[in-house]
């Protein structure tokens, strides 16, 4: 018997920053899975799988109002740019010429400053498999040079994987770093912990940060906290007498992927299982540390530790390390990365 194709549909979502109507889309496979995207922010609202019974869950958390989408700093589901990450001082220097940015995160640039591509509404067209975002950004938006073309596609296939696609092309030499920030909960968003969720990274060095949660230096993993080499439970050493857990309060730092740039997931209370497979060089962990939102989805509260998100992305403030891979993007060069959240049972 043949499979029913996937379903896309949409309805009106909450006012834009501007007032303009925004909508949000639902992707539904034939087995009945689905996410929900709205073009408020490029952001994923629900990803809802079936657990080890066959019950449809929802593993990310969102929020329930216009204000949570315009005005949390947690940045829930959202398609973050133009550079992800921190930028110390909000200040690089791009073919020697200086930039400043906006500052919106104590001394710091924070994932596109104060209005960022979070904030935005993107125009959104329907595709075969999903829905594709585009956003173009003015030279001089946030601080950066060069106009940016952005485009997004999301899809979601049968075998409940969900396809994120990144492209974008500029007419100015300048910086992008784009990633999504949903935060994902195994046990169900409603939970409020995801202490018991178990991560595998295939890492072998995290990067450690000064007091600003600005990138420092490369470590081994070895002996450390941040050893997910094998499976292991978030909260098992997240309250280790650690200097970097004194600073980030938990984990909120960039493993540097080995050659088969992988993470694994796994909710033992569901049995839900989530792949992350990508191009990008760099997953950013961070485990809500500092959450608290009261108007979550379906009036939810969340607080520290309530979700993990798995960032892909380029080196964080690249721009200030010459010793690293650059994040700089030429004019007329194709920006173009993946990643892949594959969900199964276990």
């Amino acid at each position: 018997m043949k499979s029913k194709p996937i379903k896309v549909t949409y309805t009106p979502f909450l006012k834009g920053i501007d007032g303009e109507t925004t909508y949000l889309y639902r992707i539904t496979n034939s087995k009945g899975a689905y996410i929900e995207l709205t073009n408020l922010g490029a952001t994923i609202t629900s990803i809802v799988v079936p657990d080890r019974n066959g019950k449809l869950t929802d593993v990310t958390l969102s929020y329930s109002n216009r204000e949570g989408f315009l005005e949390s700093d947690c940045y829930f589901g959202a398609s973050v740019g133009r550079v992800a990450g921190r930028i110390a001082y909000g200040h690089f220097t791009l073919n020697n010429k200086e930039y400043n940015l906006a500052i919106n995160n104590g001394v710091n640039h924070l994932h596109g400053g104060v209005r960022s591509f979070s904030r935005r509404t993107w125009n959104a067209k329907v595709t075969p498999k999903g829905v594709k975002m585009s956003l173009i950004s003015p030279s001089g938006e946030e601080g950066y040079p060069g106009t940016l073309s952005v485009d997004i596609s999301f899809s979601f296939d049968d075998s409940n994987s969900l396809l994120i696609d990144y492209r974008a092309v500029s007419d100015e030499d300048t910086l992008v770093n784009l990633t999504n920030h949903t935060y994902f909960s195994l046990s169900g968003e409603a939970t409020n912990s995801i202490l018991d969720n178990q991560l595998k990274i295939d890492a072998s060095s995290y990067i450690e940060v000064d007091p600003n949660m600005i990138p420092t230096v490369s470590k081994s993993v070895v002996d450390t906290p941040f050893d997910f080499r094998k499976f292991k439970e978030i909260g098992k050493d997240i309250a280790a007498d650690n200097a970097q857990f004194h600073i980030a309060q938990g984990y909120d730092h960039s493993f540097i992927l080995n050659e088969s740039k992988t993470a694994y997931a796994y909710s033992p209370k569901t049995g839900i299982y989530l792949t992350c497979t990508t191009d990008y060089p760099i997953l950013h962990i961070y485990t809500s540390n500092f959450v608290s939102v009261k108007n979550g989805k379906h009036n939810h509260s969340y607080g520290r530790y309530s979700g993990f998100c798995f960032e892909t992305q380029l080196y964080n403030d690249a721009v200030n390390h010459p010793e690293w891979p650059q994040y700089t993007l030429h004019k007329g060069e194709l920006y173009h990365h993946f990643t892949r959240f594959s969900f199964t049972t276990k």
